[in-house]
């Protein structure tokens, strides 16, 4: 299953126009799933999907965005999940919506005027079984990652009716107060 859902992402970077930035130029981060951290992942490889958009600056365009999800939740319940029952929760408010927001992000971004610093597009494996992809993508990164910038993590986006916005991690730099103002 994961498997199939990585093409499916790899893909749909592929016609958004985003250029493959995994291993060898491709979308594909292979990452070890085996974990002594972790004794309950599976045994074998997952892979984080990569891709990339140019920026449009020649003299910022070194300069890289993150924008990451996870996508190795399958949406069954009970292991990981408020839902003590074990059934297909299609659209789950985890990975699937998150994932989902990160590709709309790349799909504006890609049909728009591009961004002037370059965007690393991420779905990151293993993430439900201990941060098991992203922490092989920093221990391994395929970007160099004196070059991030900023990252923005799109889990758990759900739905938002009238509630109020919850964004986390504000404190994590300076910048983000002042971007996050409601207007």
């Amino acid at each position: 299953r994961e498997h199939c859902a990585g093409e499916f992402i790899a893909g749909r970077m592929a016609s958004l126009g985003l250029r493959g930035a995994g291993e060898g130029g491709s979308y594909f981060q292979h990452v070890p799933l085996a974990s002594t951290l972790q004794p309950h992942a599976p045994q074998g490889p997952g892979r984080n999907v990569v891709g990339l958009l140019e920026g449009s600056d020649p003299s910022l365009k070194h300069e890289i965005i993150v924008v990451g999800a996870h996508y190795d939740h399958l949406g069954w319940g009970a292991f990981s999940s408020l839902d003590n029952t074990r059934a297909v929760h299609n659209g789950a408010d985890d990975n699937a919506s998150g994932v989902s927001a990160m590709l709309r992000v790349a799909s504006l971004l890609a049909q728009g005027k591009r961004p002037a610093r370059s965007v690393l597009f991420t779905a990151f494996t293993g993430e439900e079984l201990g941060l098991l992809g992203s922490a092989y993508f920093v221990r391994s990164p395929t970007i160099p990652l004196r070059d991030a910038r900023a990252m923005i993590n799109m889990d758990m986006v759900g739905r938002l009716g009238d509630a109020a916005l919850i964004v986390y991690g504000v404190g994590t730099a300076r910048e983000w107060p002042a971007l996050l103002q409601y207007q």
